[in-house]
């Protein structure tokens, strides 16, 4: 009975010796694998929310510059009617026919020479749209 009892302790340490093995040389290494793992997912995650803020910004950009440039259009197709209606009452046709006449109010030009202020970055053009439409006249002779 000695000897199974002994051979049962040997068996118990050769199994302890084993599992602290196990323990000391692959459990680190799991570990160590674990804390890659968890910080890989923490950066992915980081990287994530970075690419997703710049898709935002990048469409709220968009979003921007698209209402600038119907602003922009509008307001130039605006100043073009305008001025349009105006040459209608100042030029006279070469073939002598008449012109249609168009009419736009004064508080309609003072509204698209306000547009074309928010919405233009060449000052020239506000420029001829005022002298166009804005300037002193000198009455032709008919």
């Amino acid at each position: 009975m000695d000897i199974a009892i002994l051979t049962l302790q040997i068996i118990i340490l050769l199994g302890l010796g084993a599992a602290s093995l196990l323990i000391k040389s692959f459990l680190p290494k799991y570990f160590e694998e674990k804390g890659k793992n968890l910080a890989t997912k923490e950066d992915i995650e980081e990287i994530t929310h970075k690419v997703e803020s710049v898709k935002a910004e990048i469409s709220q950009s968009q979003s921007i510059f698209q209402a600038k440039y119907r602003l922009k259009h509008e307001a130039y197709l605006e100043a073009l009617k305008m001025v349009d209606a105006h040459f209608s009452h100042t030029l006279q046709d070469p073939d002598g026919r008449s012109i249609v006449k168009q009419f736009a109010t004064t508080e309609q030009a003072r509204e698209c020479h306000n547009k074309l202020i928010l919405a233009c970055e060449d000052t020239e053009i506000l420029s001829v749209f005022d002298e166009i439409m804005f300037a002193p006249r000198i009455q032709m002779p008919q």
